[in-house]
């Protein structure tokens, strides 16, 4: 591996036949395939590797990115042409660029129709941390969207990631970075990063794809949270052009699936499991409600709340969404900031509170949230609620929080 570079070595690179693009696969688990590559550059120096950020930093100091950024498009697209493929082609545009490929952008076109490529086969991904223009980035996505190529946003999630260039670009493909993907199995907040960002991406038209994927739990899990589409060594390395076509990854995204399904449906039963329990919890809270005195209500329900740790708290409110009753709790229940966050009371609002909305609007059904954090004490929690209607009573809204973990 050579870690300086000379003038010598760097025209080497630029005029010799050692100077390729390889091409890292991009898979779908649901399709069993590839679905398009990216271009990558691969540069040696008498048979000694060069890494592709030497050669562009080395460009950068002597002003000559555009020209190694050209050879590397230039080759990409003619061993793409060469190979016959019929997936997407992802080739990166180096951002420090951005007025560049603005005045030369009919020239990018005519080469892509020369070579009779179709051009919404060409997915031009946008470095994005390395963006540092958002005007000038949104004039370059209009105009090469308006020619009708593919937008990917880079790295997202890494570095000085912005969740508004995903509001301006608009991009079509998202690619998380692989700081966030790491070990993503082990870390609960990236599992739910990607779940946002892979919903974000569901929701505004765009497809994720979870970038440098090594491990087959890595996989797993961000299937689990969302994505599709990976890219990785866990898959294949950058390969030749001639050789992308010889890959079949059928066997390892079935072992996905498989694997998916068998933690999916684990999680399903242990999840009824709770659920189960926890309704018969409720059960009891709703025929105390039904049944006890207002003067005993308190105690009966602080009798249930000694008996069941799982269970938070309790509170009631009325069909106009105030709270008629102070929240009961558990005795041992933690608060985890009490400046940040404190209980609701007795005459607050509810009526914007999904568990209240649900209630009214289906008063002989059970309201079980997802797991949120507890405004009332920073812990995860899942809410229970439903539409009570006592005997000689107005009828109220019974609301019941669950520890989650």
């Amino acid at each position: 591996m050579i870690h300086q570079i000379s003038k010598d070595i760097y025209l080497h690179v630029l005029q010799s036949q050692e100077t390729r693009v390889f091409f890292q696969p991009i898979v779908s688990i649901s399709k069993c395939c590839s679905i398009g590559h990216e271009s990558l550059l691969r540069a040696s120096y008498k048979e000694e590797s060069i890494s592709p950020e030497l050669l562009f930093s080395y460009s950068a100091k002597i002003d000559e990115v555009a020209r190694l950024d050209s050879l590397c498009q230039n080759l990409a697209l003619s061993d793409y042409h060469k190979s016959g493929q019929d997936t997407l082609l992802f080739i990166n545009m180096e951002t420090s660029l951005l007025e560049y490929y603005l005045d030369h952008a009919d020239e990018i076109v005519l080469q892509i129709d020369t070579l009779q490529i179709e051009r919404n086969k060409i997915v031009i991904e946008i470095n994005e941390k390395r963006a540092t223009n958002d005007a000038l980035l949104l004039e370059l996505v209009n105009l090469y969207r308006h020619y009708g190529f593919v937008i990917a946003l880079d790295d997202v999630g890494a570095g000085y990631s912005n969740l508004n260039r995903i509001v301006l670009a608009r991009p079509d493909i998202i690619k998380i970075d692989r700081s966030v993907i790491c070990e993503v199995q082990f870390n609960f907040y990236k599992q739910e990063v990607i779940k946002a960002i892979s919903d974000l991406g569901q929701k505004i038209g765009s497809i994720t794809i979870a970038e440098g994927v090594e491990t087959e739990q890595e996989v797993v899990t961000c299937v689990e949270c969302g994505v599709d589409w990976f890219q990785g060594y866990f898959f294949s390395p950058a390969i030749p052009s001639d050789a992308v076509n010889a890959l079949s990854f059928k066997e390892q995204c079935s072992r996905i699936s498989e694997l998916y399904q068998k933690k999916f449906i684990n999680k399903m039963r242990q999840y009824t499991n709770i659920i189960d329990i926890r309704k018969k919890i409720f059960e009891q809270l709703e025929s105390i409600a039904l049944t006890c005195q207002a003067d005993c209500l308190y105690e009966s329900f602080t009798d249930l709340l000694c008996c069941n740790s799982e269970l938070e708290c309790i509170y009631l409110i009325n069909d106009l969404g105030i709270q008629v009753t102070d929240t009961l709790f558990q005795p041992e229940s933690y608060f985890r900031n009490r400046t940040m966050f404190s209980p609701m009371k007795k005459g607050d609002n509810h009526v914007s509170k999904s568990f209240f909305n649900y209630a009214i609007h289906h008063p002989d059904k059970i309201y079980i949230s997802d797991k949120y954090i507890s405004l009332a004490t920073g812990n995860f929690c899942q809410t229970f609620s439903l539409m009570i209607h006592p005997q000689n009573a107005s009828a109220f809204i019974l609301c019941a929080d669950f520890k989650m973990y």
